[in-house]
C-alpha cells in the first residue's frame, strides 16, 4: 500500500535561480528521488538543450551533480512540457494511465488542486525559463524548511501537498 506524502511545488524563474535552489536543496540531504522538474519546451531548448543534449548526466559538473542528473534526463511528455525525475516514472510506469494527456491532470493526480495545476501550466508555458521543481518531503521532513528554502531563491506559487502517488 502506497502511503501519502507531502510534496512542496514552486516555479523559479531562471536557470541561476534553479541551480541555487537545486545545491540548496542537495546540501540539506534531498536527492533525484526527492526532486522532479518540469518546464515547457521552449524552456527547455532555450535555456538548457545544451545540457539535455550534448553533455547529459556528466553536465553536473558544470551545472552541479544534482542538476546534472535531473537535466541529463528531461523527456518529453504530451501537452508541450518536458519532466526529469520521479514524475517522470509515474508517467513511465502508467500510474497516470489514460490520465497523463495534460500537465494538469499530472499534477491533480498527484493531489495538487487543478486551480494550482492550472497556474502551473500557465505559467510555465507563457513564462519561457520557469521551471516547475516539485520536492517530495520524507516522512517526519521540515515542510516549513523546504518552503523556505524555495523563498529564499524567489520560487513564486510554492503549494504544499499530499500525493499517494509519488514513484521511489
Amino acid at each position: 500500500m502506497t502511503r501519502s506524502q507531502e510534496i512542496v511545488s514552486g516555479v523559479v524563474r531562471s536557470r541561476e535561480a534553479l541551480e541555487s535552489l537545486i545545491k540548496e536543496l542537495e546540501s540539506r540531504g534531498y536527492s533525484k528521488g526527492d526532486i522532479s522538474l518540469v518546464m515547457s519546451e521552449v524552456t527547455r531548448n532555450e535555456h538548457y538543450v545544451e545540457d539535455a543534449l550534448t553533455r547529459g548526466a556528466s553536465a553536473g559538473m558544470v551545472a552541479g551533480g544534482l542538476l546534472g542528473l535531473l537535466i541529463g534526463a528531461l523527456s518529453v511528455v504530451p501537452g508541450g512540457m518536458v519532466v526529469a525525475g520521479p514524475l517522470l516514472g509515474l508517467l513511465a510506469g502508467g500510474a497516470i494511465g489514460a490520465l497523463a494527456g495534460t500537465m494538469i491532470q499530472m499534477m491533480f493526480h498527484l493531489g495538487i488542486p487543478e486551480t494550482e495545476a492550472q497556474l502551473y501550466e500557465r505559467t510555465l508555458l507563457k513564462e519561457p525559463g520557469s521551471v516547475l521543481v516539485v520536492v517530495r518531503i520524507p516522512p517526519g521532513g521540515a515542510i516549513s524548511e523546504i518552503q523556505d528554502v524555495m523563498g529564499q531563491f524567489g520560487a513564486r506559487h510554492v503549494t504544499v501537498t499530499g500525493s499517494k502517488s509519488w514513484a521511489g
